[in-house]
């Protein structure tokens, strides 16, 4: 027994050692087998005059030292060596020979390695920004003007851009963390915190990167599907490398209430009627906390294809417009203008408002500008989210050119002081034939710079010409709701019954007050008192939340992941056979609008004709 654990423990020791390392194996392991050995940094000597490198003297010197045992040489700035043992020792016998020997101390010095400090990336930064201004923009973000150092830059994923990896003091590494994206020349740029393990973004195992992978299918990050980690919509979250021990845990549940994150969903529907069917089961598919839509399709004066469960807040023209499908959200309307509705939503210590607007490309930019600007200087140095359709270009948010209202946007960005959130190599949100665009533009005030947490242009067919965006806000979001009884059955005696033992109490509660908390003490303690009446005598009505439409079948959700699959390979076709498959994909697009057209009319066909009470449900609907 005792041999099969040493060797046990012998091949456990063999496993953490470098020229040992495998492909599978966990964050744990990888970072047991990166525990750095033991350093000493080895230089030149300011006034030595020798040719001979610093390498090949320590070679000389130290190698004929058979009780030193040396992992590895390594070159590091100022023409030094990183010399790595595996114990203090052997460190402390190279100090010695070093320090013993004249000769060694005219040509060369050494020194300990430094503590190393927690690091930072930030990513995409242009080739052409200088050390200054990065610097410059860090320091806005942190307390005192001191410089981060640089460790090194990664090659970014645009063309002529890099990734800085910087180092930082913790207290600096704790203010930037915070937030998630920094201004730099006026242009967002993501920063998170860097992790010197390596790790395979294709293939989630440690030890390698993306480049030398030698998998052929992605595995997710997020749920440990076969599929792209960038696509993933799961609710549960399960690492790769240890699926078989670990079970799945959701991360993305929501309680009766508070809501962890807020996703928004933005689209313009293009005054299309199959969009607006859509939108129901898209959003119950993608768990849509809130809708900032332009141009839904209109008919009587009222968006139609929306559940009556969902409070929608519509401008003065109906060509914008806030809808809630979360019956956890609770909103309140702040301004109601002819093209522009904001509403104000309390969100972790302070409210945010949520504004709405659109503007044709043949009206006047101004006027909705205007409108905007009213809203935004009403509520000075608050967080504020605007989903808006303007119709403008500009180099900023994707345009190649630049036209008078896409001018007329940008001064009025920055007279607000506002931030855009679109991803500058970002997919098209139009596309009309061979035409495409970036005209939906999401912005926000400095105050939410930090909840971004995701801005995303989705592939979700959306039967309009504009495609779905989805904004990820990280922000708590806590609401007080209270239980609703079912009253008109009667229980009142056994109420009043109930709630009689504690008259007195509250009686000598409100009588013995003498200020504003007594007062309130008193208050809570009758509400108390009530709703403990009510629980004990009535019984509750059940708030079921608005489900995916009955009409909505599965194999409506097979053709439309066909669609996105066709949209895909018309992408990635060949210049000659392009054309064809987008011309292909328009087609089966087009027979998608009308299998959902009479999917939803034979659908509400099948609900009236099950109906046993002709005055139910239908017939709410209806009348």
């Amino acid at each position: 027994m005792q041999k099969q654990l040493s060797k046990k423990n012998e091949k456990n020791e063999q496993n953490t050692t470098f020229s040992q390392f495998q492909e599978n194996f966990s964050y744990s392991d990888a970072v047991r087998g990166m525990r750095k050995p033991h350093t000493i940094l080895v230089y030149p000597a300011k006034d030595s005059s020798e040719a001979t490198s610093v390498e090949e003297f320590l070679k000389n010197t130290i190698r004929p030292e058979a009780n030193v045992k040396i992992r590895e040489f390594r070159k590091v700035k100022n023409q030094g060596v990183a010399v790595s043992c595996d114990s203090v020792k052997d460190i402390q016998s190279i100090i010695s020979r070093l320090d013993g020997d004249n000769s060694a101390k005219e040509k060369v010095s050494h020194r300990m390695p430094e503590k190393r400090h927690p690091s930072i990336i930030t990513y995409d930064l242009p080739n052409s920004i200088t050390d200054q201004e990065v610097q410059e923009a860090l320091r806005t973000y942190t307390e005192d003007g001191e410089n981060l150092r640089t460790r090194f830059k990664l090659k970014g994923k645009k063309p002529d851009t890099s990734h800085w990896v910087m180092e930082a003091h913790h207290q600096h590494f704790l203010q930037l963390k915070r937030f998630r994206k920094i201004a730099v020349n006026w242009n967002m740029f993501q920063i998170k915190e860097f992790f010197h393990v390596k790790r395979c973004q294709f293939c989630q195992a440690f030890g390698h990167t993306r480049q030398n992978c030698k998998y052929t299918v992605p595995n997710c990050g997020i749920c440990a599907d076969r599929h792209s980690t960038s696509y993933c919509r799961s609710n549960f979250q399960l690492c790769i490398n240890c699926e078989e021990t670990t079970p799945p845990v959701s991360f993305n549940k929501v309680s009766s209430t508070c809501l962890k994150t807020l996703k928004v969903l933005q689209i313009n529907l293009g005054r299309t009627k199959a969009a607006n069917d859509t939108l129901h089961p898209t959003s119950d598919k993608l768990q849509s906390d809130l809708l900032l839509l332009q141009e839904p399709y209109i008919y009587d004066s009222q968006i139609k294809g929306i559940p009556q469960s969902w409070r929608i807040f519509n401008s003065i023209s109906n060509k914008a417009a806030v809808i809630i499908p979360s019956r956890q959200l609770h909103a309140a309307l702040i301004s109601c203008k002819q093209n522009t509705v904001a509403v104000k939503i309390q969100t972790g210590q302070q409210p945010t408002t949520f504004i709405s607007a659109y503007s044709s490309p043949y009206s006047n930019i101004q006027e909705t500008l205007l409108e905007i600007q009213e809203i935004i200087s009403s509520l000075p140095r608050e967080k504020i989210f605007i989903g808006a359709d303007l119709n403008g270009h500009n180099t900023l948010w994707g345009y190649s050119d630049v036209n008078s209202r896409g001018t007329a946007i940008e001064e009025f960005i920055l007279a607000n002081n506002l931030f855009i959130n679109n991803s500058s190599d970002a997919p098209p949100t139009f596309t009309r034939n061979s035409s495409k665009g970036w005209p939906d533009l999401s912005l926000c005030t400095q105050q939410m710079i930090g909840e971004i947490a995701n801005w995303e242009v989705l592939e979700e067919p959306s039967l309009s010409d504009h495609h779905y965006i989805e904004i990820t806000i990280d922000s708590s979001v806590k609401n007080c709701t209270f239980t609703r009884y079912k009253t008109r059955h009667g229980n009142h005696n056994i109420f009043l019954k109930n709630l009689k033992p504690s008259v007195n109490s509250l009686l000598r509660a409100f009588r013995n007050s003498q200020n504003e908390k007594d007062i309130n003490e008193a208050t809570n303690l009758l509400q108390n008192c009530v709703i403990e009446a009510c629980n004990k005598s009535y019984r509750t009505k059940n708030q079921n939340l608005s489900p995916t439409p009955n009409w909505y079948t599965q194999d409506l959700e097979i053709e439309k992941n066909r669609l996105k699959a066709l949209r895909r390979r018309a992408q990635r076709a060949p210049q000659d056979q392009r054309n064809a498959r987008f011309q292909f994909h328009k087609e089966e697009l087009k027979k998608y609008m009308r299998k959902v057209k009479t999917a939803k009319n034979s659908g509400w066909k099948s609900f009236c004709t099950i109906a046993t009470n002709p005055y139910g449900t239908h017939y709410k609907a209806a009348f």
